[in-house]
């Protein structure tokens, strides 16, 4: 009798519990279209009209609006993550695999710019669970996509990282710019910054000694490599 009442004790405790975590997505999917729809300052009344709750409901399952904004944040950069890493490895050659992230990440900005301005805010959740000092996720993906077609780019991590945490500024300090003024299509601000950050990139490899055909597959040849082709 006692297994059969610790079992149903257990079924019900796993019940309340995915009930809770449908619940709190539910709630993270209202904020994100609050977001979306009133922009980053949404509060926690937009979410929880949008959820269909009273707004005391929401802290049944968030502690407070910050972990609700962390959850919200890690769920669009998670989103967004993966479209950027798609449109990396969709790319053949080392300045397609510039253009793919850039265009993946315009692109998205313009179709959801309240999301992108609120992304911006948070510092894009820097890592899946902490905040700290670590390259933003838009980042972290395009220096996985320089250790993929470019060899001997993360040789020196912290110059490095240096490098692509200055990409990253200026690619979406632009894109926050386009879209407050719109002096261009985005077809334009995407070839701009494809321009500038081919320029950027080339410069930083020629400074370790990397030399790089922009539409080879192969991407780029180190000297010792030069030197030993036909």
């Amino acid at each position: 009798m006692g297994g059969k009442t610790d079992s149903l004790s257990a079924r019900r405790a796993s019940g309340r519990s995915d009930r809770g975590e449908q619940r709190r997505r539910a709630i993270i999917a209202a904020g994100i279209r609050a977001i979306e729809e009133a922009g980053p300052g949404a509060n926690t009344g937009d979410f929880a009209d949008r959820a269909g709750l009273n707004r005391a409901h929401i802290y049944r399952h968030f502690a407070s609006k910050e972990e609700l904004d962390r959850e919200i944040a890690l769920t669009l950069y998670h989103e967004h993550k993966a479209r950027i890493r798609e449109g990396i490895r969709e790319r053949a050659t080392p300045q397609e695999a510039v253009r793919g992230p850039i265009v993946h990440h315009v692109t998205w900005a313009d179709e959801h710019p309240n999301l992108f301005r609120f992304l911006s805010s948070r510092r894009y959740a820097r890592t899946d669970d902490t905040v700290g000092n670590e390259p933003s996720g838009f980042a972290s993906e395009i220096a996985a996509g320089g250790a993929l077609y470019f060899p001997g780019f993360h040789k020196d991590k912290y110059a490095d990282d240096g490098f692509i945490i200055a990409i990253h500024g200026l690619i979406d300090a632009s894109i926050q710019w386009w879209l407050d003024h719109r002096q261009e299509t985005r077809d334009e601000l995407i070839e701009r910054l494809v321009s500038q950050t081919w320029l950027l990139l080339q410069q930083r490899l020629a400074e370790t000694g990397i030399a790089m055909d922009a539409t080879s597959s192969a991407g780029v040849s180190t000297p010792a490599q030069q030197n030993a082709m036909p």
